[in-house]
């Protein structure tokens, strides 16, 4: 299975680890805001409208298939943060250096 914003999505959450919830990191990534996303500092991130010029609707889905292949997972507790797990520094690490690489 494969998604051509897999990596970007992967990058972010490497990034940010334990910072967003998915519905944030879907936000970060379409570069709207919610929430205390300022309060994080997301707002500098790199990865603020990333995936600007892509449906909403598209960006959710890759977010929730990278969940679901485990390469991210939500921490425990209260509030669902968001942690590149060990399979998803793998896949990013075997992306490294692949011509076809956002």
């Amino acid at each position: 299975m494969s998604h051509p914003h897999f990596t970007t999505v992967l990058r972010a959450v490497q990034q940010h680890p334990g910072l967003m919830s998915p519905i944030m990191l879907e936000y970060l990534l379409r570069g709207e805001t919610i929430g205390r996303m300022e309060e994080k500092g997301l707002l500098q991130s790199p990865y603020l409208g990333v995936l600007s010029a892509v449906a909403p609707e598209e960006v959710a889905s890759c977010v929730a298939d990278v969940l679901g292949l485990g390469w991210i997972g939500r921490a425990a507790g209260f509030y669902p943060s968001l942690r590149l797990t060990a399979a998803g520094a793998a896949q990013l690490r075997q992306l490294d250096g692949h011509p076809c690489q956002e």
